[in-house]
């Protein structure tokens, strides 16, 4: 087997790599590094992750190489690095490396913040023009004509990037690349003086310029200064190669593509390559001609962002899920590892033995999320372990032991295996992803072999691998039929990603997914889908939702997703905007009927009332506090006290609220009269409810508001804050 794993070796908890680390003063609040580049694997390409790589020069800007959903997640989580995001570099223009863009479109767009230049083949520049469209912005507002990068090559001050389009073999000479790979070169930059010893040792600045030309003075007092002591290190410059070979079509260009050759023709007759980033998946690695081009690279590290890395770059998702665990196990239970403890590549991670045999020379490491690669002055590298803002902490419960050691087989109590309906909230946040709660995704269990995806926002693909784990396929294969409430892209644009796993799951002559969304618009964005990705509208059956308001599914689609009635309604928010309402037909003991209710986002509205009428369970969204009733007003969303109005209003015996402003980290600030007493909870990510959690919500939430008192108490002074300036502003 070519794949080193044996290179791997876990040595702490904390997963850092055990190779030449290089020590360096790192700071919570300011980093400081006397390196001059930092590489930082932002998504390792893990089981649910994305791959992704960060590049840092020293002027601070930040360089991303790939950008598949979940990206903007863990930058968001780690420090908002996104803030000086520079450029996006995209090795392809498969899904898997542009997903995560419309979501790094709207949080760029909502701070204010400068657009980064988009490197990468042509298409993605439509892509992305589409995605604006879809986040609710104007292309044309949101990117001007340095967004996209339409030269062959990028530099700056510290780093230069020349482009290799990667072509099919036998492709014909007009195809459109949709492939790149990245010859980067950090620049040389001489050392600076160090004016701190100048001070220190009570030299006049009258001699800072000599030293600093890299010339020894002696002093008035007969002092010599060596100027070498005097400046930092230089450095002479680094190469290093981001490369991806999608297929085997591509592989050719490894030995006869022209341009990749002279580029690492003369890198290996200098200085040779620090590093090489693998964007390909293993088997691709595996073959013969990528272990020849190995061999041939000069390169002093080799390490592949793909499928082999096994931990999860979600670090707070993990640990705010033990913190809930501790609540109730089964409505939080632990997330999960695809791999289980018999698993060779789990064993390894774990330094159990490993039956692994490697001979091939060629050492290409899986990378672990969160690792921090740092050139030094004099051309080593090593890893550091990254440091998390403050700001940014998620309350740590557990230990971390606890995140990678745990039994990743799914051991349930009987009880709640076999308790029917079934629903687990995969995102419970509004707009964006964010560090505790990704956008909105709900599934619904209606049989042991039967689910509804009810919206389907950016990461959900990856929320259903960490909750299943190796159950993953199985479950993909369930999802009977998905629900698109409305075209904001927080709720939809994780459906690519799902197209995906089916394919990869199931087999050629798959039934085709029944898809219930607003026909006309979603029917023009599979379109899209189709032209740039092919083999999309083969996935579905779609209903329009507008037709489900006065007549039900058939009673073969019903008995399909195994439930008795489905009915839609239109609600007050963007135009086609619909809430839907399910009636199970396997019940609960002494219950006579289970009636689901999903709001989907609107104001309040009679429609959504009528529709719901005496549900067992309604699901609604609650995106802003009682103090922003204002605000909520303008974009038609629901304050928490309208949400629970509303749940009065249809004599709901459950209610559930969801859809939370990303401002709430953690919970949102309700006044305690609106809860008490009432069978109402809070929606968080990963919660799976079965009909006797119910009753347990609402302690569960009072509970929560214990456990995270500070963080209420600073949100509700905030609210008031709020509130006072609203006064001023309206009585002004």
């Amino acid at each position: 087997m070519s794949y080193l794993l044996n290179a791997l070796s876990i040595t702490s908890k904390r997963n850092v790599f055990s190779i030449n680390v290089v020590k360096r003063t790192y700071r919570t609040k300011k980093k400081e590094h006397s390196s001059l580049i930092k590489v930082g694997v932002i998504g390792s390409g893990s089981f649910g992750d994305p791959a992704s790589l960060l590049v840092k020069t020293c002027d601070n800007f930040a360089n991303v190489f790939n950008c598949g959903e979940g990206t903007f997640r863990i930058m968001y989580s780690r420090s908002n690095r996104f803030r000086y995001l520079s450029n996006v570099f995209l090795t392809s223009d498969r899904w898997e490396r542009v997903g995560g863009l419309p979501s790094l479109a709207r949080a760029v767009h909502d701070r204010n913040l400068l657009f980064p230049t988009i490197h990468g083949p042509p298409n993605v520049e439509n892509y992305l023009r589409k995605f604006a469209e879809l986040t609710d912005l104007d292309p044309d507002d949101a990117m001007t004509e340095q967004t996209f990068c339409r030269k062959p090559y990028y530099f700056d001050s510290y780093l230069e990037v020349d482009y290799v389009d990667l072509h099919r073999e036998n492709a014909p000479a007009s195809e459109q690349t949709n492939v790149m790979a990245f010859v980067c070169r950090v620049r040389p930059r001489k050392g600076t003086v160090i004016v701190g010893k100048f001070t220190e040792n009570n030299i006049p600045n009258d001699y800072i310029k000599t030293i600093n030309n890299g010339l020894d003075v002696t002093l008035p007092d007969g002092r010599i200064i060596l100027a070498k002591d005097y400046l930092s290190p230089s450095f002479y410059g680094a190469n290093f190669l981001i490369i991806e070979i999608p297929t085997k079509e591509y592989l050719h260009n490894l030995e006869r593509n022209d341009l990749l050759n002279e580029h690492l023709n003369e890198i290996n007759a200098n200085v040779g390559m620090e590093f090489v980033a693998h964007f390909s998946s293993n088997d691709i690695i595996q073959t013969p001609e990528y272990q020849q081009f190995l061999r041939r690279i000069n390169a002093r590290k080799h390490f592949a962002l793909n499928e082999t890395a096994l931990y999860s770059g979600l670090k707070y998702a993990h640990l705010n899920q033990n913190t809930m665990n501790q609540l109730d196990a089964g409505i939080y239970p632990h997330l999960r590892s695809k791999y289980t403890k018999d698993h060779p590549l789990y064993r390894h991670m774990n330094n159990e033995n490993n039956d692994i045999c490697i001979s091939d020379p060629i050492q290409i490491e899986p990378t672990i999320t969160g690792t921090l690669y740092l050139f030094s002055v004099n051309g080593n590298m090593g890893p550091l372990e990254e440091t998390k803002d403050d700001e940014d902490a998620v309350e740590d419960s557990s230990s971390e032991d606890d995140v990678a050691d745990q039994d990743t087989t799914i051991e349930m109590a009987t009880t709640r295996t076999n308790a029917f309906p079934k629903v687990i909230f995969f995102g419970t946040g509004s707009s964006f992803p964010g560090v505790t709660k990704t956008v909105t995704s709900i599934l619904v269990h209606t049989a042991p072999d039967t689910s509804i995806l009810l919206d389907c926002g950016e990461g959900t693909v990856g929320q259903i691998c960490r909750f299943y784990g190796s159950q993953t396929e199985e479950i993909i294969k369930n999802i009977k039929a998905l629900h698109i409430t409305h075209m904001h892209g927080d709720h939809h644009m994780g459906v690519m990603d799902f197209i995906r796993m089916r394919q990869k799951y199931m087999p050629e002559n798959r039934n085709p997914l029944l898809l219930m969304a607003p026909k006309d618009e979603f029917g023009a964005l599979l379109n899209f889908y189709e032209e740039n990705f092919g083999n999309v509208l083969c996935e579905f059956m779609m209903i329009d939702n507008k037709d489900l308001i006065n007549s039900s599914l058939t009673d073969e689609q019903k008995a399909i997703l195994k439930i008795n009635d489905l009915k839609t309604c239109r609600v007050e928010h963007i135009e086609n905007s619909y809430a839907i309402c399910i009636k199970s037909n396997i019940l609960p003991e002494n219950m006579e009927e289970f009636k689901l209710t999903f709001s989907g986002d609107t104001i309040p509205c009679d429609a959504l009332v009528e529709l719901g009428k005496n549900s067992t369970l309604l699901i609604h969204e609650a995106t802003l506090e009682d103090t922003l009733a204002s605000s909520a007003a303008m974009k038609k969303h629901s304050t928490i006290s309208q949400a629970i109005e509303q749940s009065e209003k249809m004599n709901a015996k459950y209610t559930i609220l969801t859809h939370f402003s990303q401002r709430y980290r953690l919970l949102p600030p309700i006044n305690r009269e609106l809860m008490e007493n009432k069978n109402i909870g809070i929606a968080f990510d990963n919660m799976e409810i079965v009909p006797d959690d119910l009753s347990k919500l609402n302690d569960i939430y009072f509970k929560l508001t214990e456990k995270y008192a500070e963080e209420l108490v600073r949100m509700e002074a905030r609210s008031k804050r709020y509130a006072q300036r609203s006064d001023f502003n309206s009585f002004t």
